[in-house]
């Protein structure tokens, strides 16, 4: 199994204002967004970010839910049940059930340092956003240690690997 974590991020490091609102990021950043998910297998997103994008312009929300990816809610809530074709798991120890190899993991701190504080992360794709917000809620409340392994110029973004291992 590789986990990989994913986020959009300001030049401060914010996945998303207090508030969780997100339309800081670019749609054209939507694109890459796809094409990572094309490589993996399952994505795992929290109930935060899946509430975040139901709130989407309807054409990114059509052209993800086209994808043949696994969509996955990590919740604690064990009332809660999204819209189809998401399925919610409640612990990071339920993701070995998902009985994928590729998976990839988008949120802000709290889903992420879930991740990152139990070893499973193997890389971090980060892309960042030439605008500060000065204050939000954060990618990560650890510090992991990571290694930076590449990173590309993009006109709106800066695109940068890490790996963990």
């Amino acid at each position: 199994m590789k986990i990989t974590l994913y986020n959009a991020i300001s030049k401060d490091g914010f996945v998303a204002t207090k508030d969780g609102k997100e339309d800081f990021i670019p749609d054209e950043l939507w694109d890459s967004f796809i094409d990572v998910c094309n490589q993996n297998d399952v994505l795992i997103w929290g109930k935060n970010t899946y509430t975040a994008f139901k709130k989407y312009d309807e054409g990114l929300i059509e052209k993800f839910l086209s994808l043949p990816i696994q969509k996955v809610i990590l919740t604690r809530d064990t009332d809660y049940i999204p819209d189809h074709p998401f399925t919610v798991i409640h612990s990071v120890e339920e993701v070995s059930s998902l009985g994928k190899k590729k998976i990839l993991v988008c949120g802000s701190a709290t889903l992420n340092d879930l991740f990152v504080d139990r070893n499973l992360v193997d890389q971090v794709i980060v892309n960042i956003l030439p605008i500060a917000l000065n204050d939000g809620i954060p990618q990560f409340r650890s510090c992991p240690e990571i290694t930076l392994v590449s990173e590309k110029q993009y006109p709106e973004w800066t695109q940068r690997v890490y790996t963990t291992h």
